[in-house]
């Protein structure tokens, strides 16, 4: 997340994230404005990456505000 807000020019911003239910539940031109991050990646494997809330999670989504 923070290498996608530096490729769009942002040093100090906030990160939104929603679960697959709320983006599912978002009409089209919303979906468009997140970022799909698949938690199975290798990277996130790697740094032990778990989601607190939800273990069974496959994805979340992200929009970068600044």
């Amino acid at each position: 997340m923070t290498e996608h807000a530096r490729e769009l020019g942002l040093e100090d911003f906030h990160i939104l994230i929603v679960q697959e239910t709320v983006y599912n539940s978002l009409s089209t031109s919303y979906q468009e404005l997140f970022t799909k991050l698949d938690l199975a990646e290798d990277s996130l494997k790697e740094g032990s990456f778990l989601l607190m809330y939800d273990s069974d999670a496959r994805y979340v989504y992200f929009h970068i505000l600044d």
